[in-house]
């Protein structure tokens, strides 16, 4: 999972508030998309945990479960260190060294930057009963027209880009099976700039006619899945 860009300085330099400040709004969505399936759930990996705020904030609704950061970056003890719930702790490791297994693993917008993200998921799927993906749907056809993908490649470190298709098919291959999906928008419920309003009119529109061309078309939504292992 060690990439020089995260643990050079580089990632914080370029995104130097590791968007936390998407956090609350992917925590409401992960425990919307929990609470449905009410798992049995005691334990929680964050893989990639970031500045780790999304495992804080559910951290808060769950105060019995035990929640875990992990990500291989020094940079992000600036923002563990902030925090102090009791039932939250973080590790800069990479996961897989630890041999722990959890009853839930956290993967929000993580494997696209993974080179060998086929790889990663097969040994993920062994460490938890339970997952959820937090995947951006990057593939879309006003992304091509303005190279939106490079764009993304340069200033996030995305190396895959999916529909939605290919990330189900992804998961699929890889051998978990879906419980649960949802869409979610953050540019649609809470634009960060005057292009995004305007490009909302048409995504809206369209979404209320056919979500999925809307999402093939217009792009801005990203896919939140629940799964589970297959064996």
């Amino acid at each position: 999972m060690s990439s020089n860009r995260y643990t050079s300085g580089e990632y914080l330099k370029s995104n130097p508030s590791w968007h936390i400040e998407d956090s609350p709004w992917k925590a409401e969505n992960i425990r919307k998309l929990l609470d449905r399936s009410r798992l049995p759930i005691s334990t929680v990996a964050d893989v990639g945990c970031g500045a780790g705020l999304i495992i804080q904030e559910l951290g808060k609704i769950h105060p019995s479960i035990e929640f875990t950061g992990y990500d291989v970056s020094p940079d992000a003890k600036i923002f563990w260190e902030q925090y102090d719930l009791p039932n939250v702790s973080y590790q800069q490791a990479d996961f897989f060294d630890q041999n722990q297994r959890y009853d839930l693993v956290l993967c929000i917008d993580v494997f696209e930057h993974i080179p060998d993200y086929l790889g990663f998921l097969n040994k993920l799927k062994d460490q938890a009963d339970y997952f959820v993906f937090h995947i951006p749907l990057d593939m879309h056809i006003q992304g091509l027209l303005r190279d939106l993908q490079m764009t993304l490649r340069e200033s996030v470190g995305h190396l895959h880009y999916f529909s939605e298709r290919t990330a189900m098919a992804t998961l699929s291959d890889s051998g978990l099976k879906c419980i649960d999906t949802t869409y979610t928008s953050r540019t649609l419920d809470a634009p960060k700039s005057f292009r995004s309003r305007i490009l909302n009119i048409p995504r809206r529109i369209g979404f209320a006619i056919s979500p999925k061309l809307a999402i093939k078309l217009f792009g801005g939504w990203s896919l939140l899945v629940l799964c589970s292992t297959t064996t």
